[in-house]
């Protein structure tokens, strides 16, 4: 499951662009100043210094954070799904309006991976034109260190800076500081909060994250809402059971439970006074193919996706 939804204009601003690939060690300069400093915000200085910094993580520092970040651009891992594992160098997401899967609809988006299954580039189309384009440069170490991107916002330049407890993604545009988040980590780097200001690019960011001793994520809070995750036993690294609150005051909006028969999830969505409010199946196969099917509360589809390799 994804954490708490962002902002579409985050997703098209961090997520989504063009950009060659490439994979670097040495360290080349990030940023040049376009203008002079008196034009710049203090906001923007704070960004400027972002990028001047030398910091290099080492291959332990890499390694601790590609399996314990747990973020968009660093997913995590499950045992579960190093069962079925996939070395497919290019995949197609297709959404479809029929389970059969034979009426496509208009979303179609490309993945390509390199060797250790790390996403190198992404292509989304909507009715067969092109509305954005990813890739990243990455290190020797397998972490990302920039992501440019194009879309119907404009052009930017996102620059991954890492720090001992923490990195930050700093947005250019126009080769100018525009917007930077900032995500705390704890010694295991497993992201503890997450932070960032509001600008035209991107809205206020404020959330934390609980584990337990385990290393299992068991609340994520924002301003607003709390989501608090459980688990079938001690063995087990995904949660079975995640309960969302309303903040201010604190209310239950919904109970979802996760259950699995082989390599089939089955996720159930509940209101708080546990009246169904939808169902999502996931069937993963072991040519990398992940077939999805969304019910609402009707037990009618909504969608289904195929996720396979081309």
């Amino acid at each position: 499951m994804k954490r708490i939804g962002l902002a579409l204009l985050v997703m098209a601003i961090f997520c989504a662009g063009y950009f060659n690939y490439q994979k670097k060690t040495a360290h080349t300069p990030r940023y040049t100043r376009k203008i002079s400093s008196a034009k710049m915000t203090p906001y923007q200085k704070e960004m400027e210094k972002l990028l001047y910094s030398t910091f290099e993580p080492d291959q332990t520092y890499a390694d601790l954070l590609l399996k314990n970040a747990n973020t968009l651009d660093y997913p995590i891992v499950y045992k579960r799904e190093q069962h079925l594992p996939c070395d497919c160098r290019e995949r197609i997401y297709q959404e479809f309006q029929d389970s059969l899967m034979q009426q496509p609809l208009s979303v179609k988006v490309r993945y390509i991976y390199n060797d250790d299954q790390q996403l190198l580039e992404s292509t989304h189309l909507n009715d067969g034109q092109l509305t954005s384009k990813l890739s990243y440069t990455r290190d020797d170490h397998g972490l990302i260190q920039k992501i440019r991107t194009i879309n119907q916002y404009g052009k930017f330049l996102t620059w991954f800076i890492y720090e001992k407890d923490r990195f930050h993604k700093v947005t250019l545009q126009d080769d100018v500081p525009a917007a930077y988040e900032t995500f705390f980590l704890s010694d295991l780097k497993q992201v503890i909060r997450r932070s960032a200001i509001q600008t035209e690019l991107i809205p206020a960011i404020s959330h934390s994250f609980n584990y337990d001793q385990l290393g299992r994520l068991t609340k994520e809070t924002t301003r607003e809402a709390e989501l608090i995750y459980e688990y079938p036993n001690d063995e087990e690294d995904v949660y079975s059971k995640f309960s969302y609150y309303r903040l201010n005051p604190r209310k239950l909006i919904s109970i979802n439970e996760i259950t699995w028969d082989n390599n089939r999830q089955i996720l159930v969505g509940k209101t708080a006074n546990l009246q169904p409010s939808f169902r999502h199946i996931k069937e993963k196969t072991d040519n990398c193919t992940l077939r999805s099917y969304v019910y609402n509360e009707n037990e009618r589809l909504m969608s289904s996706t195929l996720d396979s390799c081309k």
